[in-house]
Protein backbone atom coordinates (compact mmCIF):
# COMPACT_ATOMS: atom_id res chain seq x y z
CA UNK A 1 0.00 0.00 0.00
CA UNK A 2 1.32 3.62 -0.70
CA UNK A 3 0.47 7.02 0.18
CA UNK A 4 -1.74 8.66 -2.10
CA UNK A 5 -2.04 12.32 -1.63
CA UNK A 6 -0.36 14.91 0.27
CA UNK A 7 -0.36 15.14 3.77
CA UNK A 8 -0.02 18.23 5.35
CA UNK A 9 0.80 17.65 9.46
CA UNK A 10 -0.32 20.13 11.49
CA UNK A 11 0.53 19.00 15.03
CA UNK A 12 -3.11 17.62 16.36
CA UNK A 13 -4.44 17.10 12.96
CA UNK A 14 -3.60 15.63 9.81
CA UNK A 15 -5.05 17.41 6.67
CA UNK A 16 -4.56 15.05 3.63
CA UNK A 17 -4.84 16.46 0.20
CA UNK A 18 -6.09 13.98 -2.51
CA UNK A 19 -4.93 13.17 -6.48
CA UNK A 20 -7.25 14.84 -8.70
CA UNK A 21 -9.26 12.49 -11.26
CA UNK A 22 -7.43 9.36 -10.47
CA UNK A 23 -9.84 6.90 -12.39
CA UNK A 24 -12.71 5.27 -11.59
CA UNK A 25 -12.18 3.08 -8.24
CA UNK A 26 -8.88 4.17 -7.84
CA UNK A 27 -7.97 5.88 -4.98
CA UNK A 28 -7.62 9.78 -4.54
CA UNK A 29 -6.24 9.59 -1.26
CA UNK A 30 -4.91 6.53 1.00
CA UNK A 31 -3.20 6.74 4.18
CA UNK A 32 -1.40 3.18 5.77
CA UNK A 33 -1.17 4.47 8.86
CA UNK A 34 -3.93 6.26 11.37
CA UNK A 35 -4.11 5.02 14.29
CA UNK A 36 -3.33 7.85 16.03
CA UNK A 37 -6.70 9.99 14.94
CA UNK A 38 -9.91 8.59 15.75
CA UNK A 39 -12.03 11.21 13.66
CA UNK A 40 -12.12 12.17 10.35
CA UNK A 41 -13.68 15.15 7.71
CA UNK A 42 -13.91 14.81 4.18
CA UNK A 43 -14.68 17.02 1.51
CA UNK A 44 -14.38 17.28 -2.64
CA UNK A 45 -15.31 20.29 -4.62
CA UNK A 46 -16.18 17.78 -7.75
CA UNK A 47 -16.70 14.17 -7.89
CA UNK A 48 -18.08 11.43 -6.00
CA UNK A 49 -15.90 9.48 -3.10
CA UNK A 50 -16.36 6.49 -0.91
CA UNK A 51 -13.92 5.36 2.15
CA UNK A 52 -12.97 2.21 2.96
CA UNK A 53 -11.31 1.05 6.37
CA UNK A 54 -8.55 -1.47 7.27
CA UNK A 55 -8.10 -2.75 11.21
CA UNK A 56 -4.88 -4.57 9.59
CA UNK A 57 -3.29 -2.41 6.45
CA UNK A 58 -4.04 -5.36 4.17
CA UNK A 59 -8.13 -6.37 5.05
CA UNK A 60 -10.19 -3.26 3.29
CA UNK A 61 -14.31 -2.88 4.18
CA UNK A 62 -16.73 -2.23 1.97
CA UNK A 63 -17.72 1.49 1.64
CA UNK A 64 -18.16 3.15 5.44
CA UNK A 65 -21.33 4.95 6.16
CA UNK A 66 -20.37 8.99 5.84
CA UNK A 67 -22.38 11.19 8.66
CA UNK A 68 -24.28 13.95 6.36
CA UNK A 69 -23.18 17.18 8.09
CA UNK A 70 -24.91 18.79 5.68
CA UNK A 71 -28.58 17.55 7.19
CA UNK A 72 -30.59 18.43 10.06
CA UNK A 73 -30.36 14.92 11.43
CA UNK A 74 -27.28 13.47 12.17
CA UNK A 75 -28.77 10.11 11.75
CA UNK A 76 -28.21 10.36 7.96
CA UNK A 77 -25.48 8.11 6.57
CA UNK A 78 -24.60 8.03 3.06
CA UNK A 79 -21.93 5.49 1.39
CA UNK A 80 -20.87 7.80 -1.14
CA UNK A 81 -20.21 11.56 -0.83
CA UNK A 82 -21.55 14.40 -3.00
CA UNK A 83 -19.06 17.29 -3.93
CA UNK A 84 -19.22 20.50 -2.17
CA UNK A 85 -20.61 18.90 0.82
CA UNK A 86 -18.72 18.01 4.20
CA UNK A 87 -18.77 14.39 5.32
CA UNK A 88 -17.73 12.74 8.78
CA UNK A 89 -16.51 9.66 10.20
CA UNK A 90 -15.18 8.11 13.11
CA UNK A 91 -13.58 5.23 14.32
CA UNK A 92 -10.13 3.18 15.11
CA UNK A 93 -8.40 2.28 12.04
CA UNK A 94 -4.99 1.06 10.77
CA UNK A 95 -5.52 2.79 7.04
CA UNK A 96 -7.52 4.45 5.02
CA UNK A 97 -8.45 4.37 1.26
CA UNK A 98 -11.06 7.18 0.28
CA UNK A 99 -11.82 6.31 -4.23
CA UNK A 100 -13.29 7.97 -6.87
CA UNK A 101 -16.52 6.51 -7.55
CA UNK A 102 -17.80 5.86 -11.21
CA UNK A 103 -16.41 8.38 -13.90
CA UNK A 104 -16.22 11.75 -12.90
CA UNK A 105 -13.47 12.91 -11.41
CA UNK A 106 -12.75 14.03 -7.91
CA UNK A 107 -11.61 17.30 -7.49
CA UNK A 108 -9.82 19.33 -4.60
CA UNK A 109 -10.39 16.19 -2.36
CA UNK A 110 -9.44 17.16 1.52
CA UNK A 111 -9.75 14.51 4.40
CA UNK A 112 -8.60 15.92 7.87
CA UNK A 113 -7.33 13.58 10.54
CA UNK A 114 -8.13 14.35 14.29
CA UNK A 115 -8.44 13.00 17.79
CA UNK A 116 -10.40 13.36 20.15
CA UNK A 117 -10.38 13.00 23.71
CA UNK A 118 -6.67 12.37 25.80
CA UNK A 119 -3.35 11.47 24.40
Amino acid sequence: MALVGTPHDRGNTLQVDGVDGPGAAAPTIELDDVQRFNEFSLQSSGGVMDVLASLDGVTFSTALGLQDKQSLTPTVHVAATAAGLIYYFSGVYKALRIRQVGAGAVTAAKLICAKKGRD
